[in-house]
């Protein structure tokens, strides 16, 4: 497992990444994204898991693009429970030297994207 990976799940564990959301005295506050991207390596296979880290209700759009030897695409749209870890969609891929993951997430408007292997 590299650096790489290891920080992606440390994030997810956290919460993942933040957003700001605005509540309704009008106030700035950090909003833990609700898709991670969890990742294992084996010597000839990489498995990819679109997780959700069940910080908050949401309703979510997501695209998964893994490219190397060949191309797997994954799209889906589902509503999240808050306090519910689910993993999504697992992807597996023959490895390759030069792999590379792309998660785009929309959410109420805001769009963020992973990216992990050599486009990371």
């Amino acid at each position: 497992m590299t650096l790489t990976h290891l920080a992606a799940l440390l994030s997810l564990a956290l919460g993942g990444a933040n957003t700001m959301a605005v509540d309704q005295d009008g106030q700035s506050r950090p909003q833990a994204r609700p898709l991670g991207l969890e990742i294992t390596e084996t010597d000839d296979t990489i498995e990819l898991r679109v997780k959700s880290n069940g910080a908050r209700a949401a309703e979510v759009e997501f695209s998964l693009e893994v490219t190397g030897a060949s191309t797997s695409r994954h799209k889906g749209k589902t509503k999240l429970a808050e306090g519910a870890e689910t993993v999504l969609a697992t992807v597996r891929v023959s490895k390759s030297p030069d792999w590379c993951a792309r998660l785009e997430v929309a959410e109420a408007g805001e769009t963020y994207v992973i990216n992990d292997g050599a486009c990371a």
